[in-house]
């Protein structure tokens, strides 16, 4: 929990810092990979929606369709569908918590990711990475769900032809639940929260917390 506590703290202490926790698994190097298959996303998708899931989601589900553009030096531009767009300039702080779950194919991952305002790309070099993204969100309180719908590409046409399922969890801003509560208790939330989508969609595991979690050794140059 010590760690998780540190987290929070850099977080609230950073205005430009986004505190998240993301579904995936580790590869053979130890490399955290984001992502989950379609049958898992679905089934967590479902009891999550369902109503008599035994947390009652504070709002109905909406939908978002934008794309991300990467270009040099971390700056990403997003894009919506009416023409708008803003840029940030990405940095993935070091030190991120790994959690996995011997009963579960995917694991945790705790960690911070600056994104800095930044101005718009006046480049005429390409971007490197295209990600055509829609989303849908569930809000509990200050805690965010995402499940998002990735397809990554050199272009937008490349983008939209392989997609992946990415889910993750993110605390959210200016609330009283953030100045109102400690450090260490935002992290014993956090990692109540997190558990839900690990075991949210098992019938017979209605109380996630009850599922094991090995806290594990995360690779050098985190995802």
């Amino acid at each position: 929990m010590t760690r998780l506590t540190a987290l929070v703290q850099r977080y609230r202490s950073s205005p430009h810092v986004e505190l998240e926790v993301r579904l995936g698994t580790r590869s053979a190097t130890g490399t955290f990979v984001p992502g989950v298959d379609f049958e898992y996303s679905t089934a967590l998708y479902k009891a999550m929606t369902d109503e008599e899931s035994v947390r009652q989601w504070s709002v109905k589900p909406d939908v978002a369709n934008f794309r991300h553009m990467y270009f040099d030096g971390g700056l990403r531009g997003t894009y919506l569908p009416n023409g708008a767009s803003h840029f940030v300039r990405i940095v993935r702080e070091e030190d991120p918590v790994d959690a996995q779950c011997a009963i579960r194919p995917y694991g945790l991952r705790f960690g911070l990711k600056g994104e800095n305002p930044a101005a718009p790309y006046q480049g005429v070099v390409p971007p490197s990475l295209v990600r055509v993204v829609t989303r849908v969100s569930f809000a509990d309180g200050p805690w965010r769900y995402d499940f998002s719908k990735v397809g990554a590409g050199t272009t937008t046409e490349d983008a939209c032809k392989v997609h992946s399922i990415h889910i993750e969890l993110e605390l959210t801003r200016d609330n009283a639940f953030l100045s109102n509560t400690s450090d260490r208790m935002i992290a014993i939330n956090m990692l109540g929260k997190a558990r839900d989508l690990l075991g949210r969609f098992d019938p017979g595991t209605r109380e996630p917390n009850t599922l094991p979690l090995t806290m594990v050794h995360h690779d050098t140059n985190p995802s």
